[in-house]
């Protein structure tokens, strides 16, 4: 069974995600890493070990758990599925009315996603990423960027 964090954007993509526009709430992602914490412990008085966590409930719920004074930073972290979901799978963009298709594959020990023509053989823009997850985020912030993701 895979752990959160391999299938999670890491904390560095999150906090881009965040800068990006993807929402913060408990709709956006069931994972969240949770940063600086400090002073905060558990119901039963056990204390955190490290200022970054991943929780796999919404943060809305975790900040129920934490005693009044604590203060701390939570960025969603979504799993490749949660943001390719995002993603258009095409894009329209050059003055041939060409249509760029997404297409992702793994490359030795990294991920590529790119949009593409149907026959693969012009590609208008390509991310990578360690992981699927990190390769999506990679993707997301670029469309966000230029304004290129569609609206709700």
């Amino acid at each position: 069974m895979n752990s959160p964090e391999s299938i999670t954007v890491s904390l560095d993509w999150s906090r881009k995600l965040k800068e990006a526009g993807w929402p913060q709430g408990a709709d956006s992602s069931l994972f969240s890493w949770i940063e600086g914490w400090h002073g905060a412990e558990w119901p039963d008085g056990r204390p955190f070990e490290k200022d970054v966590y991943y929780r796999n409930f919404a943060i809305d719920i975790l900040d129920s758990y934490f005693h009044e004074g604590t203060t701390g930073v939570s960025f969603a972290a979504p799993t490749a599925e949660e943001i390719l979901q995002r993603l258009p799978q095409e894009l329209r963009r050059d003055e041939f009315g060409r249509e760029w298709h997404l297409s992702c594959w793994p490359i030795g020990s990294y991920w590529r996603l790119c949009y593409a023509s149907a026959d693969m053989k012009i590609e208008q823009h390509h991310e990578r990423g360690e992981s699927l997850a990190n390769a999506a985020a990679a993707m997301y912030c670029y469309l966000a960027e230029n304004k290129l993701l569609p609206t709700p």
